[in-house]
């Protein structure tokens, strides 16, 4: 075997009985890389979050699929949700019969990237947030590209929470988890206890709209997966695992670890969630120094801290007010 095939082979790794476990670069080096899973068996394939559309990724999937005998044109794909790391890469396999499963609301923020009209929304946002790269569209182009848009209509077959999906002898059943994104979707395999779940448990929130609590809502999502009888957890970025709670257990404490280092950035005069985000540089000692980061990290960042404030805001510890397009947070009460 050469080189390179044994490079793919140990990105391979069957975790439960015909699924596999396919680990696919990404050229960010905040992310590293993310998995994939194909359910093989029975009439058609099922790809779970195929990648980037970086060349790299795309080479890297379809090395993969070449050593499973996966055949395109009996294959489909589930998306957990529209981050680019995930869904980029599924235009480069369609075949005409394969089938997109997705949420519904994330469909729908995926049709509106591609008519410009999260583009158009973003420009009001960055401006709420206090940002200083005002340009909407440099942004989009890095978060979303062209890879939105698809020659002909999506092949989307939308989703709801509690829809089953049958594929390779396993009853998936979709989990609709908003938190991460606003219309994340897990797969919960009931009788194996199984949870395919994307980025739900391993990341923070990301937005790009004034939602209006969205850590509360990720929250709910945690609890509710908590609360289900899980023996293996199918990540979409580190190693499968088998202790689902501690891993949420660990996640709410960090993001209640955040919640606090954003109240103590907080002052009585009132700071946007730009402001906050450097002024955390000094209160977050684990965090690389905003001024060195790309655009992008700080945005994420500076989304973070904007989903922090609105929770304090709801919580009753803070209170937000507009000022020349921007919102401002000042502290209320002592947590």
């Amino acid at each position: 075997m050469s080189g390179q095939a044994v490079g793919i082979a140990q990105a391979i790794t069957e975790v439960a009985r015909g699924i596999f476990r396919i680990v696919v670069p990404v050229p960010i080096p905040e992310v590293g890389f993310m998995n994939s899973y194909a359910v093989v068996g029975g009439e058609r394939t099922l790809i779970v979050d195929p990648g980037m559309s970086h060349p790299e990724c795309c080479e890297a999937m379809a090395n993969a699929m070449e050593v499973l005998g996966i055949d395109l044109g009996r294959t489909d794909f589930f998306i957990t949700h529209h981050h680019l790391d995930h869904f980029g890469a599924v235009s480069r396999f369609l075949s005409r019969t394969s089938r997109i499963y997705i949420g519904r609301l994330e469909a729908e923020f995926i049709a509106k990237v591609a008519s410009g009209e999260v583009e158009a929304e973003m420009g009001e946002f960055l401006e709420m947030l206090g940002f200083p790269d005002k340009d909407p569209g440099n942004l989009i182009s890095k978060f979303y590209g062209d890879e939105f848009r698809l020659q002909r209509p999506w092949p989307f077959v939308h989703l709801d929470d509690g829809d089953v999906m049958v594929r390779g002898g396993y009853n998936f059943a979709c989990v609709i988890a908003p938190g991460h994104t606003i219309g994340h979707c897990c797969l919960y395999e009931t009788g194996a206890g199984i949870l395919i779940s994307g980025d739900q448990i391993t990341a923070g929130v990301q937005f790009l709209r004034d939602r209006v609590n969205p850590l509360a809502d990720h929250f709910l999502s945690l609890d509710r997966l908590r609360a289900m009888d899980v023996s293996l957890t199918l990540p979409g970025h580190g190693s499968p695992h088998g202790d689902h709670r501690k891993r949420i257990d660990q996640l709410r404490a960090h993001h209640q670890g955040r919640v606090e280092a954003v109240y103590g950035a907080l002052s009585e005069d009132g700071k946007d969630a730009y402001e906050v985000t450097v002024a955390l540089d000094g209160l977050l000692p684990d965090r690389d120094p905003l001024d060195a980061l790309s655009s992008a990290m700080r945005f994420i960042h500076t989304r973070h801290s904007f989903a922090y404030l609105q929770y304090l805001t709801a919580q009753g510890s803070a209170k937000r007010q507009y000022s020349r397009g921007r919102v401002l947070f000042s502290r209320r009460q002592s947590l």
